[in-house]
């Protein structure tokens, strides 16, 4: 009987630890996030898109897939003209892989205001689904796929 509580107890203690190890990833993938946002927020195109991968499949609406070095040439003309920029999402589904990746479907939600002409500008809505596949290397975690499920343009 006794032994039979010791390894109830170590069954219970493994899954309270893998628990809260999931627990501390989703809480690292949410810093992640709030540092994409405050670098889009604040222009920093460097920490931006040092969050990819230099392994990058961005797989866009239309089946595209493009590389990192191509996504962030599209960055680099995004951010130069924006003015302002809030952004949010929500998680809809998260498959830890490994410790080392991770895969999460968001909804996303960003207002961007461009600058169109020199007095003028542009107000835009973009609603996106998509599932963001993250994997750690031996320093950082990284966004190496990409896959645009859905976009609206408002």
């Amino acid at each position: 009987m006794f032994n039979f509580l010791i390894l109830t107890f170590t069954i219970y203690s493994l899954k309270l630890h893998l628990k809260m190890t999931e627990l501390e990833l989703l809480d690292k993938l949410d810093e992640l996030h709030k540092v994409a946002n405050v670098a889009l927020k604040n222009k920093q195109f460097e920490v931006y898109s040092d969050i990819f991968s230099d392994k990058l499949e961005y797989k866009q609406p239309d089946g595209r897939i493009i590389s990192k070095q191509q996504l962030v040439k599209d960055i680099k003309v995004y951010f130069d003209r924006i003015k302002s920029c809030n952004s949010e999402f929500k998680r809809k589904l998260i498959d830890i892989k490994s410790d080392e990746k991770v895969a999460e479907r968001l909804i996303q939600t960003a207002n961007i205001k461009i600058q169109v002409f020199i007095y003028f500008s542009k107000n835009w809505r973009i609603e996106r689904e998509a599932i963001y596949t993250w994997e750690k290397t031996s320093d950082k975690w990284e966004i190496s796929k990409v896959e645009i499920i859905s976009e609206k343009v408002i």
